[in-house]
């Protein structure tokens, strides 16, 4: 894939090729076109999707006891971002050590014995006291959702990280998998957490 930056000698800014700023509208939903027509990417990025993501991050935020970063690095001094919903995680990075550098990571790479820090949703619809059975609409359309996209996305990608990071040859590989709540809970840590 050949991206197209422009980067002013005298910013840190990065202008972005005219190609990735079309967008079409399906459904009165505005789409990137370029990851429509490359079948990269399938998520609107209008302002509907922005407000989402940044409630997702708020949620992320409280479910990691608002961490940005996992790896013990006390001071990081680079950093780089892979497509983190609307930037919100790495403007914080870049808010909470501002003498560390926020990149993108489409245009460079991890250097040895750097850290990789990725969070995957394990897409799974289910309740821990079993009463979400196949039957339930929930479910069902669940399902369906993760079948129709069986041969263009792996909704369960975060099951297999820690088998692809360490044949990509990266060590001290951590995995956790974290309950998200889809609903507000009756009780524990999280029960407050979308209300």
């Amino acid at each position: 894939m050949d991206f197209a930056f422009q980067r002013s000698p005298d910013s840190q800014t990065v202008e972005l090729d005219r190609e990735f700023l079309d967008t079409i509208t399906v459904q009165g939903r505005e789409y990137q076109k370029y990851a429509i027509d490359h079948r990269i990417y399938f998520g609107p990025v209008d302002e509907e999707e922005a407000a989402r993501l940044e409630v997702q991050q708020r949620v992320f935020h409280r479910i990691f006891d608002h961490r940005l970063i996992f790896p013990p690095i006390s001071q990081p001094r680079r950093v780089l971002d892979c497509g983190h919903g609307s930037a919100s995680w790495a403007v914080e990075v870049a808010e909470q050590y501002p003498d560390c550098e926020v990149d993108d990571l489409n245009r460079t790479v991890l250097k040895p014995g750097g850290w990789v820090q990725m969070v995957e949703i394990y897409y799974n619809a289910q309740s821990d006291n079993g009463s979400l059975t196949d039957e339930n609409a929930l479910r069902k359309w669940s399902t369906q959702y993760m079948r129709s996209l069986e041969d263009r996305k792996d909704l369960r990608i975060g099951s297999r990280l820690r088998t692809l990071l360490t044949d990509a040859g990266l060590v001290e590989v951590d995995l956790k998998m974290i309950p998200l709540p889809l609903s507000a809970w009756s009780n524990g840590p999280y029960f407050d957490l979308l209300s």
